[in-house]
């Protein structure tokens, strides 16, 4: 049987929410510190109107990659793996996110096999995996209940796992 393994793409080989709020203050001239700030600062409509720019630009597409990153995929490829990078990107509403997003990959010489939406995998429309990568605790969560084992790099929250399959590490 193949060895099938997903990866989410911001924060695990990027350095999302950091790259968006850059955006943000080199958009608007001003500084805030986190994602959070941002929020509590623009009203929502604001916030969503610069979420909105921000999908529309080309900003992704020069990202910085996360420097553990290619380590770690060329490790799962290097081992066998089938590779499938799962993001929250919306696409469908964005359709040139797609494009701009498969480009970044092959620009940072990020080997994977298929590019997802996260809903696809949570749905359980895929294939079968042998473990998930994730940043997110309800996301890592969520999936591990489908994909049933989920490595959680977690930099922003002390919360624990609510899946007995999720294994915590401390993300860099």
């Amino acid at each position: 049987m193949r060895k099938i393994c997903s990866i989410d793409l911001d924060d695990i080989l990027d350095y999302y929410p950091a790259c968006w709020v850059d955006f943000i203050n080199r958009e608007t001239g001003l500084n805030f510190k986190n994602k959070a700030e941002a929020i509590k600062a623009l009203s929502p409509e604001g916030y969503h109107s610069w979420k909105d720019r921000y999908r529309k630009s080309e900003f992704k597409a020069n990202l910085p990659i996360r420097e553990s990153a290619l380590d770690l995929v060329e490790c799962l490829r290097g081992r066998g793996y089938f590779i499938v990078v799962v993001t929250s990107r919306p696409f469908e509403n964005y359709p040139q996110l797609a494009d701009v997003t498969a480009k970044w990959l092959a620009k940072n010489n990020i080997p994977y096999d298929m590019l997802v939406g996260k809903s696809d995998l949570l749905s359980g429309k895929l294939l079968y995996f042998d473990f998930h990568v994730d940043d997110e605790m309800e996301d890592a969560n969520l999936i591990a209940k489908v994909v049933h084992s989920a490595f959680l790099f977690d930099t922003q929250s002390s919360a624990e796992p609510k899946q007995h399959s999720i294994i915590k590490n401390k993300g860099s």
